[in-house]
């Protein structure tokens, strides 16, 4: 099963919503329907808010790979690791100066619109769904995503990038990483104990958030490290299934128990058949194959990983010259890492 859905593409960036963002949107409106049509306009801005990031970015040349929208924000996956220090200031800046723009944007709104400023307050704490309700909601979401994302300094927030950059400036990338994700975790522990001081879910919720956000941006720069030196040669693996496009779906299953694999390739066209696609036996696997990037000898192990989880497919052809050289798995890439991880911790000197 897929983990996040495409949406829209915009600007060749693709938006997803994560499973759990759906099943939180509908869970709330089955409880309260003008709080969750007011979280759909407010996730807008946070889609607009990443938009802005991936743009900037765009312009230096980074590629960003797509949006995810979560229950708890979204998130541009882009790779800063060989960034310069001012353009991830630039990238992280972008998205609140954004939000503080539409801000002003809507404080003209309520004048045009006649809506005092003075009664935002109460018309929020009533609830009754209106235009009214919406723009003032709209301008506190907006106050609130571009002042908590830019002056707390933690990740995956802006002003923890922001941290990062500046520490960047006087020490290498990886420990202005590990200082900025240690902060990070001070941060998130003095928000947790104030939310279980207060009772406040969300600050909890928020705080929990931080921390796997700051361990997470860590150890995505250390794995980036060390498969940046992978390449698919150095896991290439000839144990693989390949079969006819013009084989029964029946026979492909069978083959596919007597193989012990829940992928097969495809002669000479190179897609890839995953064995919880099929659900009609009387089909052939070429109905049911799937084009995936076909990657090189000398492709990186990182690629390849963020390739596969783009597609859900764990099974890559390696073809050079137009010839199947092989198969790339992402088991054999993760296995390769955790041998040279044992070898290291135990030989080390």
């Amino acid at each position: 099963m897929k983990s996040s859905y495409k949406i829209l593409s915009l600007f060749g960036i693709d938006v997803e919503m994560h499973f759990t963002f759906i099943a939180f949107i509908l869970g709330l409106f089955l409880f309260n329907s003008t709080l969750a049509a007011l979280l759909l306009i407010v996730f807008a801005f946070v889609t607009a808010h990443e938009f802005v990031h991936s743009l900037v970015a765009k312009k230096y040349k980074i590629k960003v790979r797509k949006i995810i929208l979560l229950p708890i924000g979204g998130m541009a996956v882009m790779n800063l690791t060989r960034v310069k220090p001012l353009t991830e200031v630039k990238i992280a800046v972008a998205g609140p100066l954004f939000n503080f723009l539409m801000c002003y944007v809507l404080i003209v709104l309520m004048n045009l619109m006649n809506l005092p400023f003075a009664n935002a307050f109460t018309v929020i704490k009533e609830m009754n769904l209106s235009v009214a309700l919406i723009v003032y909601y709209a301008f506190y979401a907006n106050l609130v995503l571009g002042t908590f994302n830019l002056w707390v300094p933690a990740f995956p927030l802006d002003g923890g990038r922001i941290l990062r950059a500046v520490l960047a400036l006087k020490m290498n990338f990886e420990k202005a990483t590990l200082v900025a994700r240690n902060i990070s975790l001070v941060i998130a522990v003095l928000m947790l104990a104030f939310a279980l001081f207060n009772g406040s879910i969300w600050i909890s919720i928020i705080s929990f958030f931080i921390i796997l956000g700051a361990i997470g941006e860590y150890n995505g720069l250390i794995n980036w490290k060390y498969f940046s030196k992978i390449k698919a040669k150095d896991v290439l693996s000839n144990d693989f299934l390949l079969v006819s496009p013009n084989l029964n779906a029946m026979k492909l299953v069978e083959k596919m128990r007597e193989k012990r694999t829940v992928y097969a390739v495809l002669k000479k066209e190179f897609r890839v058949v995953d064995l919880q696609k099929i659900n009609d036996l009387s089909k052939k696997a070429g109905d049911y194959a799937e084009k995936v990037p076909l990657v090189k000898l000398n492709s990186k192990a990182g690629s390849i990983l963020a390739k596969m989880n783009q597609f859900g497919i764990y099974l890559f052809p390696v073809v050079e010259d137009n010839k199947l050289k092989g198969v790339v798995k992402r088991i054999d890439i993760e296995k390769l890492k955790q041998v040279n991880q044992l070898i290291k911790n135990k030989y080390a000197k």
